[in-house]
């Protein structure tokens, strides 16, 4: 018995060296749990919540007169938004940037009404050259007029009232000329598609027209050219908008044109019509379908994830966009992000994988903007198959990603990016416009070259 006691000491040293190793082990499970809650909240943008994105309830009112302080007021609430949201911001302020910030707060110094206080901030962002930060014009109406810059002449286009091919040279007694430069000072021009797309559009704007010191009322005085001739001729605006009349179309839709799979897409948005066409994409290229054409032409955007899907219809992977997202107050507010201060980066990758067996072309133009040019840059940079039409107007590595805005008295309201995105392929970083691999010269149709290089047997890798 007298060996009894030490074996007792034994079992009880082991235990306590079991219970020691089991809150090691625990304590090493918890410092991990705790190392890996810290990586995630730092390394990827955790959300708990939609978010609560900004509710526009109230247009501006663009006769409204602001007194000084309301004008100082709004100037400040912008200059304080911007400077919190924006990726620019992560870097330190440029000189150029804050002679652009002084200007515009010296400008927004003293009483005026709120369209020229728009104008005021339309200037001071458009500094930026990024068209996913900008102030709203909607709600002005338009000329009633097709036409197009062509980057030194405003042509009529086909399909009009007026004789197609013919040139505009003035606009309510002012010459085009004026118009186009007061367009591009007033709106954000990432390339030289992006003037294309601004000056075609907002020369048609009535605000934007009598900023210009153009005589305008129910209709605009045009003169135009055809041949040697000068011709004189009223044109109203619009009582409805061709946007709204593009709203009514599906936001995608295919068909099968000489064998030939055709999806004509508007806008990328994850949708039952975008189920549809995906699931009838696969199909058809399991059923032997070997050439596809993707219409992205005047698409402004929307989720990525749609354009997403139909390259995975087709047994195709993208590469990956990098990104740095600016963290703040209103991105947790509006998207729902857990952190509100520093950013988060993400590196690019161009590890994308095409279809051998088929043959993509994707369809631009200078309205291809936001998710809709990231297929065609995804597409490029992948060498997934080829682009044809004219440059986006959007830039293959840019901001983006938006945050609203809208200002406390003169209920302007905007976008501002808060992503900076570089395109897979970092090598191209650089370029700051998207050239088609096939060019279509204005009044062509990019999707009759794409299916006559698709007849004459051209494979699109």
């Amino acid at each position: 018995m007298e060996n009894a006691q030490p074996i007792g000491n034994v079992h009880k040293l082991g235990f306590w060296s079991t219970k020691k190793i089991l809150i090691g082990t625990l304590l090493v499970i918890l410092a991990l749990a705790v190392s890996a809650c810290l990586f995630a909240y730092y390394k990827i943008p955790i959300s708990f919540s939609v978010g609560n994105p900004l509710n526009i309830t109230q247009e501006p009112k663009s006769d409204a007169i602001l007194t000084v302080e309301q004008v100082k007021e709004d100037a400040a609430q912008l200059t304080a938004f911007i400077e919190d949201v924006h990726p620019l911001f992560l870097n330190k302020e440029t000189e150029e940037y804050k002679a652009n910030k002084a200007h515009f707060l010296e400008g927004a110094s003293k009483s005026m009404s709120v369209a020229d206080f728009r104008v005021l901030v339309s200037r001071y962002l458009s500094w930026f050259q990024d068209g996913h930060t900008r102030v709203s014009w909607k709600g002005d109406p338009m000329l009633a007029v097709d036409w197009r810059w062509d980057g030194s002449k405003l042509l009529i286009s086909q399909g009009g009232d007026l004789p197609a091919g013919a040139e505009v040279t003035e606009i309510g007694g002012v010459a085009v000329g004026k118009v186009v430069q007061l367009v591009n000072t007033l709106l954000p021009v990432e390339n030289k598609s992006t003037e294309i797309v601004n000056v075609s559009g907002y020369a048609q704007d009535k605000s934007m027209l009598a900023l210009a010191g153009a005589k305008v009322n129910d209709s605009v005085e045009l003169a135009y050219t055809n041949g040697s001739e000068t011709i004189r001729q009223q044109v109203p605006f619009h009582t409805t908008s061709k946007e709204a009349a593009e709203d009514q179309k599906p936001d995608i839709e295919s068909r099968l044109e000489d064998g030939v799979f055709v999806i004509t897409m508007r806008s990328c948005e994850m949708s039952r019509n975008l189920d549809q066409v995906a699931g009838d994409l696969q199909k058809a290229v399991a059923s032997g379908v070997k050439s596809v054409v993707i219409d992205v032409r005047d698409n402004p955007g929307g989720n990525s994830s749609a354009v997403s899907k139909l390259l995975h219809a087709m047994s195709m992977k993208e590469g990956e966009y990098g990104s740095v997202i600016r963290l703040s107050k209103e991105i947790s507010k509006q998207k729902g992000y857990l952190r509100t201060s520093g950013s988060i980066t993400f590196k690019p990758s161009n590890k994308a994988k095409g279809n051998p067996n088929l043959s993509l072309y994707v369809l631009v133009n200078e309205g291809t903007f936001s998710s809709a040019n990231m297929l065609a840059v995804w597409v490029r940079d992948g060498h997934l198959g080829k682009l044809v039409g004219t440059p986006p107007s959007n830039s293959p590595s840019s901001y983006g990603d938006i945050l609203y805005f809208q200002l406390e008295h003169s209920k302007l309201y905007g976008i501002v990016s808060h992503k900076k995105f570089t395109r897979p392929d970092t090598a191209k970083d650089a370029e700051r416009e998207l050239v088609p691999d096939i060019l279509v010269p204005a009044g062509e149709d990019a999707l009759e070259v794409a299916m006559e290089a698709i007849r004459q047997g051209g494979h699109s890798d």
